[in-house]
């Protein structure tokens, strides 16, 4: 119930200072801001501490962790010792596996960005390989393609 109480009163503000534009040239949807106030709380707070760099989760779990290690540390029965050892656990998998997705720098984000881009490419690529390379290669495959793009999909569409 903690979760849902909390997630209204981070979207209540969204529902009061947000407004729908309709661009004229376009005619898209388009959301802003009302509130100079809610703007920047909208960049410093829900995009970067919330979203971006994972700062309240890591919070939650650390302020979490340290009540069960001190819970741990007084406890003398080796049954219950265990059992909060196994909630301690995942606690420390937790801060360790969202603490690389905190960056100082925006350089090293852009490169880590870079270097992110070059992989999904590269992943992409073993799938796409093998049209690329028909292309390149077959003549009757390239001319197959083109009639069924250009003579059957764009004729249908006329």
């Amino acid at each position: 119930m903690t979760p849902v109480i909390f997630s209204l009163l981070i979207a209540i503000p969204c529902l009061i200072y947000y407004i729908q534009n309709v661009s004229l040239t376009t005619e898209e949807l388009t959301c802003t801001t009302t509130d100079a106030f809610f703007q920047q709380l909208n960049i410093y707070f829900y995009r970067l501490i919330m979203a971006k760099a994972n700062m309240l989760p890591l919070f939650v779990t650390l302020v979490f962790g340290l009540l069960t290690y001190q819970n741990v540390k007084s406890i003398a029965y080796r049954t219950i010792f265990s059992l909060t050892l196994l909630f301690f656990a995942p606690t420390t998998l937790r801060i360790v596996s969202l603490n690389p997705n905190i960056t100082q720098d925006p350089l090293s984000e852009a490169q880590y960005q870079l270097a992110n881009v070059i992989t999904v490419m590269f992943y992409y690529l073993y799938f796409a390989g093998p049209f690329y390379i028909y292309i390149c290669v077959s003549e009757r495959f390239r001319h197959q393609l083109k009639y069924v793009l250009l003579d059957i999909h764009l004729n249908r569409w006329r």
